[in-house]
């Protein structure tokens, strides 16, 4: 099996990035909460004295639910980015082995069920791989190097099946 790594990272910056992309949002998490309960006991300290206030108190921190969504989209982009997409191609024989990174297993394909090949090209990066099976399009992180691109596929390309 002869391998190929698309990726310009290496895995371990890759999970501490989630790592750290994590931690900060479960602390915005917990500050957001923190600022809700803030909130709550202080509409409950109104309302035993019986004094409404002349303006309506927020339910949030508005800094906390910034960084909550700011959060939420930088993780969805990390895990949507990188843990969905394949990262290293192993070419055999008679299959094709699609490397992803942890938690999703290596999906391997018979050079028989690829139907075809493509290779997108995007502005700031070289591009990425699409595969196709009858079944399901498989789709690589977009890497720099066009000559690592280009390689591959020439010597996947002679391997479509029908």
């Amino acid at each position: 099996m002869d391998v190929a790594v698309l990726d310009e990272f290496p895995p371990w910056l890759v999970y501490f990035l989630a790592f750290i992309v994590s931690g900060g949002f479960l602390l915005s998490l917990t500050i957001l909460i923190r600022s809700w309960r803030h909130a709550q006991t202080a509409r409950n300290r109104l309302d035993q004295y019986r004094r409404r206030p002349d303006r309506k108190l927020p339910l949030f921190s508005g800094s906390a639910l910034f960084f909550s969504i700011a959060g939420a989209l930088a993780l969805w982009f990390l895990f949507t980015a990188m843990f969905v997409w394949f990262h290293a191609i192993a070419i055999g024989s008679d299959r094709v082995d699609l490397i992803y990174l942890w938690p999703k297993p290596e999906e391997m394909i018979r050079r028989e069920d690829i139907v075809y090949i493509k290779f997108i090209p995007s502005n700031r990066s070289c591009g990425y791989f699409e595969l196709s099976t009858k079944d399901h399009i498989y789709k690589s992180v977009s890497f720099k190097r066009c000559e690592t691109g280009e390689q591959l596929l020439k010597r996947l390309s002679g391997t479509i099946g029908g």
